[in-house]
């Protein structure tokens, strides 16, 4: 089944692709304010354009680059109406090439289709599992090029406000910490366990303190008052004895301490953490 092709040139739709980043990616108030200027409508009133759907699966395109983390090759497959390979490296199923070397018959073909689909299924993060279906557009070799070029120049700052607009909580920033040993002193000389008598196990036992500094989470769409509230809980009203809660910078600062032992179950809680997510990570 042919699919239409795209009526913008290479030019216009690099605007498209720049128009749909600032629309789709906004998060400052000045992004936002700039982002109510890109509907559909003056889009195709700006760039000539006369079937709304060619920008609502140009925009999809360029969403789905960017959640799948798909290398440059990877989006020119999907471009030129294939589906991209798991490791986003790989060949897509689909008879893409040109010339001799494009040739193969009909049941193979069909058989890579489906193993690229399901595999690019399986790249695919848990919040966007929908199966992925081919560009519904065609596209010519400049404009594949001018896609391409766009891509290039900006996936990394892209990818970057998508993990931010899908982070609401509060964001790890920096963890200090230091030792302390309470000695025996005058002040608590009182305290001294009598001659023969069991030591108090916690004076003259090291003690960790830590100070957890977060950042705030995504507030984007939110204006005023309501961005200075969060979708997250309250933990200040959890913190125990020995610990303090402050904000600051519209993040937050820890402080409390730990014992040896704490500690010690703390970082084998964190081995467990790291390797849940090197599993996930396959």
């Amino acid at each position: 089944m042919n699919t239409p092709g795209l009526s913008l040139s290479p030019r216009h739709l690099q605007g498209l692709l720049t128009a749909l980043c600032k629309r789709s990616f906004a998060s400052t108030e000045a992004e936002l304010a700039e982002a109510e200027a890109y509907d559909n409508a003056s889009l195709m009133e700006q760039l000539g354009c006369t079937d709304e759907s060619e920008i609502v699966i140009v925009d999809g395109a360029l969403r789905a680059a960017c959640s799948h983390m798909w290398a440059d090759s990877a989006l020119k497959i999907y471009l030129q109406g294939g589906l991209p390979g798991a490791g986003a490296e790989g060949s897509a199923g689909a008879s893409t090439g040109t010339g001799s070397g494009a040739s193969g018959d009909a049941a193979t073909a069909a058989g890579d289709d489906a193993s690229g689909e399901k595999q690019a299924q399986a790249q695919a993060p848990a919040h966007t599992q929908a199966p992925l279906q081919r560009l519904e557009l065609t596209l010519s070799d400049e404009q594949v090029s001018s896609f391409l070029r766009h891509w290039v120049d900006n996936k990394e700052k892209l990818r970057a406000k998508l993990v931010a607009q899908t982070c609401w909580n509060r964001q790890y920033a920096a963890l200090d910490w230091r030792i302390d040993v309470q000695a025996l002193s005058s002040d608590n000389a009182d305290n001294a366990p009598a001659a023969g008598a069991e030591a108090d196990t916690s004076l003259g036992a090291p003690l960790a303190f830590f100070e957890l500094n977060t950042r705030a989470g995504h507030v984007a769409g939110l204006k005023g008052a309501e961005a200075s509230s969060s979708l997250e809980p309250d933990l200040s009203v959890s913190v125990g004895a020995g610990a303090s809660w402050n904000e600051k910078d519209g993040g937050s600062v820890l402080r409390f301490e730990m014992t040896q032992a704490e500690v010690q179950g703390f970082t084998d809680t964190l081995d467990e953490v790291a390797r849940a997510i090197e599993q996930a990570s396959y």
